[in-house]
């Protein structure tokens, strides 16, 4: 970009990925790109930005735009957790749930009355209402909040109706006819999309190439939803919104896509409901995201693949042809394959059940069944004690930058149940000798390369007062983590 929107000194476009000129002593942990410009979150919570700065969209003491990543000291004694980047405007999030607003504001965008802002400044509406916001939007001139709750808030440019309330533009409002929590939004560029905690996907506003994915190009320009016609089988993990289309990601890593086949030769192609999308040789996503005509996925692998529009050589495989279809990202510099690491994946088992993380992320396996020992009449100092191994392997898409955190969780205390269905609260410890028992969200193991660790299952059985067979369950939660420096 010749607007230093790659970050990289030195380089305008490029059809590879090229590597971002980070500070030095500096690690971001969150990035978003808007329509020129770009935001990121380093570990301590400060803001760079870097990209055209027309608008004062960067939010740096400067007029001129920024060419790598330029500190945001308006915001250096807040720490951010999150950023989000729009067309010319910007958007941050404070630990405290404050919401930071700052560049063009043509259409409210920004959530104040008033003309452009240079300097990030606190939207006061929200404050004001003592809303505590966890998560931010930014589209291309609209935007949201999301509280803990789920209770959502809309803001900014309203000529198609996409924010359900009357008005060419809008300040900051709750959204109260939705009685649904929301999950996550999806800005388009004339239309909004919600994830809603039912389960359900669905949109309000421009409907003109079927992206709501409810079979059918008429608009929604009320708070009447429209949903997308999903099958029951399909468990929504994630969205994320175009211009002219939207994507779904399942929990098994399946994506769909509504609206615009972009990148197609034939431009009247459109997918009125949900599309299956077929990423390589049906690999597994692990998270997609969406740009102006194109979209990108990151697959459990680790690697990434894009479509759409490729005008600028936006989806990095060294062409300027469009796609309609995936097509994977190659290596900065166009050396070799680009690999992000493993996305985390999440997985609840039971003690006595066999998990394994769809491959080719990571397997880690338990015993099918472990034995807590001979249970009988006991006393406090009185014990059995069982030792197990937990196993993990196929980890080498990992790169050493991540480890597998094996924890302990339960929601309502660790459990022994006789034949009788009676209940009885224990103890649980990590090691033969007993110590302190753990507490759900306790750390059982750790693994930074393939392995097994032997632990120990000693219960606390002073409660049982009667002999009989009795049998209990321990569920772990298997997840993947950044290796701390």
């Amino acid at each position: 970009s010749s607007e230093g929107a790659l970050g990289a000194e030195g380089v305008t476009d490029s059809t590879v990925p090229v590597a971002v000129k980070v500070p030095e002593n500096t690690k971001f942990t969150k990035v978003s790109a808007g329509y020129d410009h770009v935001l990121a979150v380093t570990t301590d919570g400060k803001v760079y930005a870097w990209g055209s700065n027309g608008q004062g969209q960067l939010g740096i003491d400067s007029v001129s735009s920024a060419n790598v990543p330029t500190l945001v000291s308006a915001l250096e004694t807040v720490k951010i957790v999150s950023v989000a980047a729009g067309k010319q405007y910007s958007l941050a999030l404070s630990e405290s749930g404050v919401v930071y607003a700052w560049g063009l504001n043509s259409k409210l965008q920004l959530g104040i009355s008033g003309s452009n802002i240079s300097v990030p400044t606190v939207i006061e509406t929200l404050t004001s209402a003592s809303v505590f916001v966890t998560q931010i939007f930014a589209g291309e001139t609209s935007a949201a909040a999301l509280t803990g709750s789920g209770a959502l808030w809309l803001w900014g440019n309203n000529d198609q109706t996409q924010l359900g309330t009357d008005g060419s533009t809008c300040l900051p409002y709750e959204v109260t006819k939705i009685t649904t929590a929301v999950i996550s939004v999806a800005l388009g560029a004339e239309s909004t999309t919600l994830f809603l905690a039912d389960g359900s996907v669905c949109s309000m506003g421009l409907n003109s190439v079927g992206q709501f994915g409810n079979g059918e190009t008429a608009d929604s320009k009320t708070m009447n939803l429209k949903s997308a016609t999903l099958d029951e089988s399909v468990y929504v993990s994630e969205i994320a919104a175009g211009s002219k289309f939207i994507a779904i990601l399942s929990g098994d890593g399946a994506l769909y896509v509504c609206g615009s086949a972009v990148g197609s030769d034939d431009s009247a192609t459109l997918n009125t409901t949900p599309t299956s999308l077929s990423v390589g040789a049906d690999l597994t996503v692990a998270s997609v995201s969406a740009g102006y005509l194109n979209g990108a996925a990151i697959l459990q692998d680790g690697t990434v693949w894009t479509w759409g529009d490729n005008g600028s050589g936006q989806l990095s495989n060294g062409t300027k042809n469009n796609s309609a279809t995936p097509v994977q990202v190659v290596g900065v510099g166009g050396e070799g394959v680009l690999r992000l690491g493993s996305a985390p994946y999440v997985q609840s088992v039971a003690l006595y059940v066999r998990a394994s993380v769809p491959s080719p992320t990571y397997t880690i396996s338990i015993p099918s069944q472990i034995d807590l020992g001979e249970l009988h009449q006991t006393n406090t100092e009185s014990y059995s004690t069982k030792d197990f191994n937990i196993g993990v392997s196929d980890v080498a898409n990992l790169y050493g930058e991540y480890k597998i955190v094996v924890s302990i969780q339960s929601d309502s205390g660790f459990v022994l149940t006789d034949g009788d269905g009676n209940t009885l609260s224990y103890g649980v410890y990590k090691n033969e000798t007993g110590g302190t028992a753990l507490e759900s969200g306790a750390v059982f193991a750790e693994f930074e390369d393939a392995g097994s660790v032997t632990g120990w299952l000693r219960t606390d059985q002073s409660r049982i007062v009667k002999s009989g067979n009795y049998s209990g369950t321990l569920h772990f939660v298997f997840n993947v983590e950044p290796i701390s420096e």
